[in-house]
């Protein structure tokens, strides 16, 4: 069982499975909506700013409005439903922790879309390569230095999330060098009826 006085002594650089598990749990929660949240916008704006570049500001503004709003509701409901299994509260945490990591990590499809109607994905490929040793080094440097496995656990959640923020942030602030999001709201529902198909693939 999870012990939160365990220490750590000088040489423990991972995790006992027991302690994983709550981390690995969170995670596969975390997972369960990622294939759909976008509901297969992102793919459908590929195809419609390929074909028509003046369109790209208006599919890539609908596309983060629905994908803005369903991440808020997928996340709702991974909560309730991991409440329903009545974890412990450290797993508990890590579940909303890192759902809202993996969601908002997943917007960087919408951003990568446009990179690929453009052309331009090696701007993209440096970002990821710097999220890639960002990750790298702030894991190990948790755990290295935390004294007790609660700490390290949560502080790598909370990593995630945090990194993924940054990189999401960066990957917008770089597109809106290329592309300004403009919102139709009437071709919301149309998009979300052509995508659909894109969004059962993914699942």
């Amino acid at each position: 069982p999870y012990d939160s006085n365990y220490m750590w002594d000088g040489n423990t650089n991972y995790f006992g499975a027991s302690v994983y598990g709550h981390f690995a749990t969170a995670l596969a929660w975390s997972n369960i909506f990622l294939a759909v949240n976008d509901l297969g916008m992102s793919t459908l704006m590929v195809r419609d700013a390929a074909r028509n570049r003046a369109s790209m500001p208006i599919v890539f503004g609908n596309t983060l409005i629905v994908e803005i709003l369903f991440s808020l509701l997928f996340f709702g409901i991974t909560v309730l439903l991991a409440a329903g299994f009545h974890y412990d509260n450290v797993t508990f945490i890590l579940i909303m922790i890192l759902t809202a990591a993996g969601l908002v990590y997943e917007f960087r499809k919408v951003m990568r879309g446009i990179f690929r109607v453009l052309f331009q994905l090696k701007d993209v490929v440096v970002l990821e390569v710097l999220m890639g040793i960002a990750t790298f080094g702030g894991t190990w440097f948790i755990l290295h230095n935390a004294i007790k496995q609660q700490e390290a656990l949560f502080n790598l959640a909370w990593l995630r999330l945090i990194l993924n923020a940054l990189f999401v942030g960066g990957m917008f602030i770089y597109t809106l060098r290329v592309v300004r999001p403009h919102y139709d709201v009437k071709k919301i529902i149309p998009m979300i009826k052509e995508s659909f198909p894109f969004s059962l693939y993914n699942f």
